[in-house]
């Protein structure tokens, strides 16, 4: 079975090209696929998984109706492209885009790329003195500030600028806070402390800090700090979900 190379970007080859049946989830050659009668088209479900759902239907059998419903939805060659990473067949609506224009990367293979960059990267501590971007003063290497010690990522600031920002951020975070829970009543408030209880007892369990209570629209947007408002996800998530809120 002959299939298509990373790296092309058009669907060209049609006859040598294989699909993934949305139903039973088999790799099959183009021709195991129904298509319209220009054969621009063809159904997402194979011509076997078709088979068994006329069966089903001419039997009066709802369950495997159901089953093999899906993937009815015709696939139309001018929107799909092959990726340029895993090299499979995948439609416009996986990749990611830039504007009006598609990336050749698909949304798995590029979210996969940007994790590992993330995590392989190494912060190295710096040798040469250099000024501080708030104040100015020539900060030596000896007297460095550590931001993160876990990754030994080194701050941009002297000792006293970084201090000082990060005390206004949390008076900021306090007075959103503060806002946001105005009209709370005791017994919201009660279960807003079993929250953040049960994380930190989830975090005792782990050893280390794997778990964050987030705010599901944050505050910057607009939240309230109220339990409707609040969810316990993992660390990392929360680091990735940022201020972001999705309607």
């Amino acid at each position: 079975m002959a299939k298509i190379k990373p790296g092309g970007n058009t669907y060209k080859c049609k006859e040598e090209a294989t699909l993934n049946c949305l139903v039973c989830h088999q790799s099959k050659e183009i021709s195991e696929f129904y298509s319209r009668t220009d054969n621009l088209a063809r159904q997402k479900r194979c011509k076997e998984c078709s088979k068994k759902y006329e069966k089903a239907r001419t039997s009066g059998n709802k369950e495997l109706m159901k089953k093999y419903k899906q993937g009815r939805k015709l696939v139309d060659y001018k929107k799909i492209k092959v990726c340029k990473t895993c090299g499979v067949l995948k439609e416009h609506t996986d990749y990611p885009k830039n504007g009006k224009r598609t990336k050749n990367s698909c949304k798995l293979c590029a979210s996969i790329r940007t994790a590992l960059k993330n995590s392989l990267k190494v912060y190295t501590p710096i040798v040469t003195a250099f000024t501080c971007r708030t104040c100015g003063v020539l900060v030596s290497p000896e007297e460095v500030y550590i931001e993160n010690t876990k990754n030994n990522k080194p701050s941009t600031q002297c000792k006293t600028c970084y201090l000082f920002d990060a005390q206004l951020r949390k008076a900021k975070r306090r007075a959103k806070l503060k806002n946001a829970r105005i009209n709370n009543s005791k017994a919201e408030e009660k279960d807003i402390r079993l929250i953040y209880k049960k994380c930190k007892q989830l975090n005792v369990e782990a050893g280390e800090i794997l778990w964050n209570v987030d705010h599901i629209k944050p505050l910057s947007k607009g939240g309230s700090h109220h339990p409707s408002n609040l969810q316990i996800i993992g660390a990392l998530e929360n680091k990735v979900k940022g201020a972001k809120y999705v309607t």
